[in-house]
Formats: C-alpha cells, structure tokens, sequence
C-alpha cells in the first residue's frame, strides 16, 4: 500500500478549528476511504494520507472549518500518482547448472 503526504499555507480565516481533507481517484470526486479526513490540531500544516492502492492518481482537496464544522470552500484541486511499492521481478535468470 501506499500513501501521500500533503502540507499547506494556514487559514487566515477567524474561528479556525481545523481542515479536512478531501481525495478520490476522479477529478472532483472525493470518494476515498476515509474522505474527508480532518486534518487535526490546526497548527500543524501536514497529513500523511496512508493505506492507498499503488501506481493510481490520487485528487486532492481541502477545506478549513470552524468550531461549529462549518467548512470553507474547497481549495483548489492537486494531484499525486502513488509509486509503485511492489518490486518489478527479477530479469537475466538463466540455468547455470544442472545435477
């Protein structure tokens, strides 16, 4: 499994009390396991997304929201390709002997 790790800028908004993150395999669709996510303490300004399939393009957004859980508008869409964490097989196997 894989994972991406997103940071970004804090809210200058008033009444912050954390982020959610938002991601999906669509542009525009956050349908991923765990979506939204919240983003925790509103100091810290990065999240690791874990558990997510290899070698697939992931879309990402988030919003900030306030005590209440009134979110902001969603931030502009980015995307990460998750690697392939699985290692490719071995090439040049050739017989050098036989008993």
């Amino acid at each position: 499994m894989a994972g991406i790790r997103v940071n970004w800028n804090a809210s200058l908004g008033p009444n912050l009390a954390g982020y959610n993150i938002y991601w999906g395999t669509s542009p525009g669709v956050y349908n991923g396991v765990g979506s939204p996510m919240d983003a925790g303490n509103p100091t810290i300004l990065e999240k690791q997304i874990s558990g997510l399939a290899d070698n697939t393009t992931y879309y990402v957004a988030m919003t900030a929201r306030n005590p209440t859980g009134v979110e902001s508008a969603k931030t502009a869409e980015v995307s990460a390709t998750t690697p392939n964490s699985v290692p490719a097989p071995p090439t040049g196997v050739v017989v050098v002997g036989v008993q």
